[in-house]
């Protein structure tokens, strides 16, 4: 059989044999939407169309999480941001803060490499509690250092 010229986004991903588009759609390499053309076709179809599910493309993508439940269960969420939520619980303490505010940070640049985690709202609750303990852990360490100054 020919082989097929993919495509998405008009960007030319390359041209691969029926098995190794199906291969590719399986590991989520090429999406149902990206589009094919091999000889004999009149137009360009997308890859849903030539192969459908039945055919080994992959299945849809998981059923969304109850969003009540995934408020209490830290469900598909970043392992960072989890982190950075209950360290900025207790930096209120002040010696977990910088902890807190690093995780967060680390939580943030996580969540932009993987887009389909979640967790943005704990990782800036670690971010900005953690920087507001770091601030008055840092005060307080000033003061401790005058003190002992003046002393």
């Amino acid at each position: 059989m020919a082989p097929y010229h993919v495509s998405r986004a008009r960007e030319q991903l390359g041209v691969f044999s029926q098995e190794e588009v199906l291969a590719k759609l399986n590991r989520g390499e090429l999406l149902p939407g990206d589009l094919a053309w091999t000889v004999g076709m009149a137009d360009w179809q997308s890859l849903a169309t030539l192969f459908p599910p039945s055919h080994g493309a992959p299945p849809p993508g998981p059923t969304p999480v109850d969003p009540a439940l995934s408020m209490v269960i830290p469900i598909n969420r970043s392992g960072w941001a989890i982190a950075a939520g209950y360290l900025a619980l207790v930096s209120v303490l002040c010696l977990p803060a910088p902890l807190a505010l690093f995780c967060g940070i680390m939580a943030l640049r996580d969540l932009k490499r993987q887009p389909h985690l979640q967790g943005a709202g704990r990782a800036w609750f670690g971010v900005i509690m953690g920087s507001l303990g770091t601030v008055l852990l840092l005060l307080a360490c000033a003061g401790f250092a005058i003190e002992e100054i003046r002393r």
